[in-house]
């Protein structure tokens, strides 16, 4: 699984990490953490606290290792491709050392001070998405929400699969997007740009159940996937969207798009 984590709350970063750090453990996976030069040492004593985890003792233990990021760098000259090799060879050690799987995970100031410029940065992360697809790694990259889109708005294309936002978040199960949470103006742009990957990608249904909050700008984003999948001759089946008047109202107007069916959970 490749997640990604959104944040513009740092608690909420600590909590999501602490959270994946903590199941990773517990799995008896080998966990490889990437840290950079400068960096909040204590991030990641406080995120295993917070899960309930012991830092010294799982890092002593050798189940948690922090990689040298300036090492690593150096070996790789900031190129994906070689970073890639790299993360190879971690896969392999663990694995002989009887490890039943590996979990990566790194952060955007991490992932700069290792590669050379945004294009190694992108062609990185899908590298990263080979080896969870080819070596069943687990993997989760941890992204601050800046001003503009951006290469936020390209990492998201790569993880549209499994996204947690500050206030909503997403995963792909079949060709269902399930959508939990809150889509507001603030985060409206982001949840557009999963739903059309999800789209591209094949995905034919949104669940919506789970949606606390929709905002009128999401309606937009919606149309945008709907008019992406009319174009390829398919339909789009918004799954029960009922869950308050001011949602409902805003998905009757998407209803009126040619591609788009409403159904309730029942029914879908």
């Amino acid at each position: 699984m490749h997640t990604i984590v959104v944040f513009t709350r740092r608690s909420r970063h600590e909590a999501v990490l602490g959270a994946w750090l903590a199941e990773a453990v517990r799995r008896g996976d080998k966990v490889l953490v990437l840290h950079a030069p400068g960096e909040d040492a204590p991030l990641l004593d406080r995120a295993l606290a917070s899960a309930g985890l012991d830092p010294s003792g799982v890092v002593g233990s050798g189940q948690l290792e922090v990689l040298d990021i300036a090492g690593w760098r150096a070996e790789s000259n900031g190129r994906a491709q070689r970073l890639y090799e790299l993360y190879l060879g971690q896969v392999r050690r663990a694995g002989r050392d009887g490890f039943p799987g590996v979990a990566i995970t790194r952060d955007e100031r991490e992932l700069r001070a290792l590669v050379r410029d945004d294009v190694e940065l992108i062609a990185h992360e899908r590298d990263v998405d080979r080896l969870v697809a080819d070596q069943g790694v687990r993997a989760l990259c941890r992204y601050p929400v800046r001003d503009g889109g951006g290469v936020l708005h390209e990492i998201l294309r790569l993880h549209y699969r499994n996204v947690v936002d500050d206030l909503w978040q997403a995963t792909v199960i079949a060709d269902r997007l399930l959508v939990r949470g809150e889509i507001e103006a603030s985060n409206v742009d982001r949840f557009g740009v999963v739903v059309r990957a999800a789209v591209t990608a094949g995905a034919s249904t949104v669940d919506l159940s789970g949606v606390e909050f929709f905002a009128a700008a999401a309606v937009r984003a919606l149309f945008g996937a709907a008019d992406l999948i009319h174009q390829r001759g398919r339909r789009l089946i918004l799954l029960d969207p009922q869950v308050s008047h001011v949602k409902a109202l805003a998905l009757e107007f998407l209803a009126e798009h040619p591609a788009v069916e409403l159904t309730g959970k029942n029914s879908g």
